[in-house]
């Protein structure tokens, strides 16, 4: 122990074969300052420390560690063991009496996860020992729920060191818990965290017939799950985050098998992902998120993957899709850094987003089959060509009323059928402007086989018109065909003395070779009251070579 100032010490009681640790370890941080110290109780095939008393608290520091490693360690429902340690640090743990296997109860672990302020739990294995493997096994054998829970304020870290798997077993439901205890009213919100380390010399196994959860119960709390850089979680079973709930995977892989399920509403601080390298991520089966974020820096999708609703999808480095791959989120968010991007490849592909959507292949091109809708819509091919076929970026059932921009920017050619940016009124006060368009093609030629629709909304009795979109097409070795012309013109406005027209929008186009559209609209938007006054018309501006044009509709809106 420290006594006034300073950090408790290290205390290691070990043994090759079997050790036996009855009495009382202190390893504790000063009274007037300091952090708790270590202590180590390990046996390599056999450990029992049922009545010790282990002290590694720290009156004014960070809480100390008490380490247990036997060969295997079975966490259980009902085991018999008993609470052991005191102070803020605690790891209580009992043997069951078998060479190379040792229990843990779910109810002590809770107890020893809610000691203090904070609590350090390190469950670890040794190297495969006599009649062991070095697992930690959530069994079933005691029954079936198993619940490690957060309830008293603070943060409790629990480590679970495995020198070969981390074991959910057939049968089991466990519950990883942060959070005010239910039943207590009114719920108390001081900040709970639980932090879980899955640290697998092997992988993390989840059964077949096994389930996971993590969640808490208030916005406050925390439940963090940290899968470390170089370690595979293999699911079989069924793994949900909930509310708050993030699983952290920098550098690690997850693999959702054939049976495998994933999902769950992780909220604004939860879902799937990281913040450091990131990791990998392949679905065999069925993911199924619908808040929180999807954050990987590889994921490949071979079955069926759906991300809905309050939840945004990012993928950093590569990307691939042969199954159904369904988004209805907030923001997409794609990159692949080798190769082609392609995006609607699988069995079906659907991609409408209430946010941005940004598709970026930097050595290869984008290849959208499927359509794209957004508040905003991004693709990028510094290195290569982009392809798609329809982009919507209008409000739609969205409560935006201004249609979100669209910017296309490739080094070789940009083939495509439509895009859709305007504007709404709806009736209201405020209608909404066309959402600007930009598209370049350094070496390549620019074509739209469809249209280009980017006008202003229409205003209601009292309010004017919007004004329609800039455009802005250039290609700078090639041409810029659109075969089904381009609208940009001002929405008509109200029957109000101040319901103006809206203004015309603005066409630039600049091609080194020839430029072919049907027709061009940027005429300003008329208005129904008779003192109130049209929209101006807008600007058209064409440099190129051999110019292919059907009509030019620039005049100011009537009023």
């Amino acid at each position: 122990n420290a006594t006034d100032r300073g950090d408790g010490g290290t205390v290691i009681v070990w043994a090759d074969d079997t050790t036996r640790a009855y009495g009382r370890i202190e390893a504790k941080g000063g009274a007037n300052g300091g952090d708790g110290g270590f202590v180590e109780t390990s046996g390599k095939r056999y450990l029992d420390v049922n009545g010790a008393r282990v002290d590694a608290s720290a009156a004014a520091g960070k809480a100390g560690t008490w380490l247990l490693d036997p060969s295997d360690i079975r966490i259980v429902e009902n085991a018999t063991d008993t609470v052991v340690g005191s102070g803020d640090v605690m790891s209580p743990f009992t043997s069951a009496g078998t060479a190379g296997s040792s229990e843990l109860s779910t109810a002590t672990l809770t107890s020893a996860l809610n000691a203090g302020n904070g609590t350090n739990v390190v469950v670890e294995t040794n190297a495969a020992g006599v009649g062991g493997n070095g697992d930690i096994i959530f069994s079933a054998s005691g029954g079936s729920y198993l619940n490690l829970e957060r309830t008293n304020a603070g943060t409790a870290t629990l480590t679970l060191n495995a020198a070969r798997n981390i074991h959910f077993e057939a049968g089991t439901n466990t519950v990883f818990f942060a959070g005010s205890p239910p039943q207590q009213l009114p719920p108390d919100t001081s900040p709970r965290v639980l932090n879980v380390s899955l640290n697998a010399g092997g992988e993390v196994l989840t059964d077949f017939g096994a389930s996971v959860r993590f969640w808490t119960n208030e916005t406050d709390h925390r439940l963090n799950v940290v899968l470390p850089d170089g370690k595979n979680w293999q699911n079989d079973g069924n793994v949900t985050f909930d509310l708050n709930s993030m699983l952290r995977m920098d550098g690690a892989t997850f693999h959702n098998t054939s049976s495998g399920w994933l999902g769950g509403a992780g909220g604004p601080f939860g879902g799937i992902g990281g913040y450091g390298s990131l990791g990998s991520f392949t679905n065999d089966g069925t993911v199924y998120l619908t808040e929180g974020q999807f954050r990987v820096a590889h994921l490949a999708n071979n079955n069926d993957l759906e991300v809905v609703w309050n939840s945004d999808l990012a993928a950093t480095q590569s990307f691939s899709s042969t199954g159904r791959f369904y988004f209805a989120g907030n923001n997409l968010s794609i990159t692949q850094q080798w190769g082609q991007l392609a995006l609607g490849t699988g069995t079906s592909t659907y991609v409408g987003a209430s946010g941005a959507v940004q598709l970026a292949a930097m050595n290869g091109n984008v290849d959208v089959t499927a359509s794209l809708a957004g508040a905003a819509v991004t693709l990028s091919a510094p290195n290569g060509g982009v392809s798609f076929t329809d982009i919507d970026t209008s409000p739609g059932e969205s409560f935006r009323m201004a249609g979100g921009p669209v910017s296309i920017n490739a080094r070789d050619h940009v083939n495509g059928y439509s895009i859709y940016t305007s504007g709404v009124g709806w009736g209201e006060d405020a209608p909404g402007a066309g959402g600007n368009i930009h598209i370049s093609s350094a070496t390549g030629n620019v074509i739209l086989s469809g249209s280009i629709d980017a006008a202003g909304g229409g205003g209601n009795s009292v309010a004017g018109g919007a004004s329609g979109a800039i455009v802005n097409l250039q290609s700078s070795s090639g041409s810029v065909s659109v075969l089904g012309g381009i609208q940009a013109y001002g929405g008509s406005g109200g029957n109000a003395a101040s319901a103006s027209g809206g203004q015309g929008g603005t066409v630039r186009i600049r091609a080194a070779a020839n430029v072919d559209v049907d027709h061009i609209d940027v005429a300003g938007g008329y208005s129904y009251a008779s003192a109130s006054a049209g929209g101006h018309g807008g600007v058209v501006d064409i440099e190129g070579g051999k110019l292919t044009l059907v009509d030019i509709y620039a005049h100011g809106g009537s009023g």
